[in-house]
């Protein structure tokens, strides 16, 4: 139970829009991404989350992929997909201000400390490997801010936005 409010927070926290979602991608520019039609999940691909938290993610898979011309298939398919999450705790290091005042008198300068705030940061990756060589084609990444204050609803919302935005640049153009 410990680790499912943390896991759902990263869920919802990496799906969200805005500032507080970072996306990139990565792939092999030799490969030939029109030749990919059918995908599968990866035999046996074991992810540690809640079994809500995964089905979240599967179904945003699967309802985002067919945007991007690939059909999900049983056995044969071009494509393995997989996907990992993680959870770190980060510290937020704020700047220290200076301020000048000035009076009857003495002028007078203060300096404020620079406070620090802890906070989790989630990430999910999501991978698209070619079935037949094993080989990673593409790899998606979003990072967020965790929060285990969303509801179901939320997290479902959030975990669609970040499949969506992850897949956006997929297939990549040349």
């Amino acid at each position: 139970m410990r680790r499912l409010i943390p896991m759902l927070a990263l869920l919802a926290a990496v799906s969200c829009g805005g500032p507080q979602l970072t996306v990139d991608s990565d792939y092999d520019p030799s490969t030939e991404f029109a030749k990919y039609k059918t995908w599968d999940w990866l035999p046996g691909g074991k992810v540690d989350i809640d079994s809500m938290s995964e089905q979240r993610i599967r179904t945003a898979v699967e309802a985002e992929l067919p945007h991007h011309g690939l059909t999900k298939a049983g056995e044969g398919a071009d494509l393995a997909v997989t996907f990992q999450i993680s959870i770190q705790q980060k510290i937020k290091q704020s700047k220290a201000t200076v301020g000048v005042g000035y009076g009857w008198g003495p002028a007078h300068i203060g300096v404020s400390g620079s406070p620090s705030k802890t906070y989790d940061e989630g990430t999910l990756i999501l991978d698209l490997v070619d079935a037949k060589t094993k080989t990673l084609i593409w790899r998606g990444t979003a990072t967020g801010t965790v929060s285990k204050d969303y509801s179901p609803e939320e997290r479902q919302e959030r975990i669609k936005n970040a499949v969506y935005h992850l897949l956006e640049y997929y297939p990549p153009k040349k």
